[in-house]
């Protein structure tokens, strides 16, 4: 069972679901596409690519204001915001002034570097 605000009696864990995990985060949002919506799953996308770091790989999990929380990183979560940008484009979402050009090509850039 999942503890959504750290384990019970905790003073010291601020970590949980509370936090923003980017692979949930995009799989929500694709979720939300798939019913018909664009505008969050959109918003989704930008607010991924202010949190992308120099190295185009995404925290593993973070704060709503982007700080990250744990330092790790996941290389699945580093390809779900690029997977969210594709089903975008399929779906003719009007990106508006975004260009994700830059976010998955350091992303993607990212995978190659350090996958398998």
């Amino acid at each position: 069972m999942s503890i959504p605000w750290a384990k019970p009696g905790a003073t010291t864990i601020l970590g949980g679901y509370h936090l923003v995990w980017t692979r949930d985060l995009a799989q929500s949002a694709t979720a939300l596409l798939a019913t018909g919506q664009t505008g969050t799953p959109l918003r989704a996308l930008i607010w991924l690519a202010a949190i992308q770091r120099a190295d185009g790989s995404f925290p593993q999990n973070s704060w709503i204001n982007g700080n990250a929380y744990w330092s790790g990183v996941q290389l699945d979560e580093v390809a779900a915001p690029i997977l969210l940008a594709w089903r975008l484009h399929g779906e003719g979402v009007t990106l508006g002034q975004f260009d994700p050009g830059i976010m998955i090509y350091r992303a993607a850039a990212y995978l190659l570097r350090q996958g398998p």
